[in-house]
């Protein structure tokens, strides 16, 4: 596992598109960050532009997501449902499964299925895609009604 985490250090996707939701469209514009923005729970998130490229164990996802540094993580599980709601808008899901950041006991973790929105409890050796995610602090445009 760990050597192919090394193999995948530097071949992360570099997106050049900002994406943002408007008026439930996605739009995109030239920017080179690649993320977009929505919010959970009251809180603003950052989601990477594209998947990580391949399929990953749960605990190889969690080191992957690391990798990219700047505070990147997986999403929780009700992060994660909020991006399948989200999934037109933040635009860019390519598979049916995804990993979330929460575990359930020692050797499940959670995943989504982001065709019929379910979310299931699997093994973390299972294989799935992964879709990082990042705290961001309120924007000020949020802050004025």
């Amino acid at each position: 596992m760990t050597q192919r985490i090394t193999e995948l250090e530097g071949r992360f996707p570099q997106a050049v598109v900002k994406v943002v939701i408007t008026d439930r469209v996605c739009v995109k514009k030239k920017l080179g960050g690649g993320e977009m923005n929505i919010e959970v729970k009251g809180k603003n998130l950052e989601v990477y532009s594209t998947d990580l490229y391949g399929l990953y164990s749960w605990n190889e996802a969690v080191k992957a997501v690391k990798l990219l540094g700047d505070g990147w993580r997986l999403p929780t599980k009700d992060e994660l449902n909020q991006m399948y709601l989200k999934k037109k808008e933040i635009c860019g899901f390519v598979a049916i499964y995804y990993w979330s950041s929460s575990e359930d006991g020692l050797y499940y973790a959670w995943n989504q299925n982001f065709v019929n929105g379910y979310q299931l409890s699997e093994l973390k050796y299972d294989l799935r895609r992964i879709r990082p995610v990042r705290d961001l602090k309120p924007l000020k445009s949020a802050l004025i009604k």
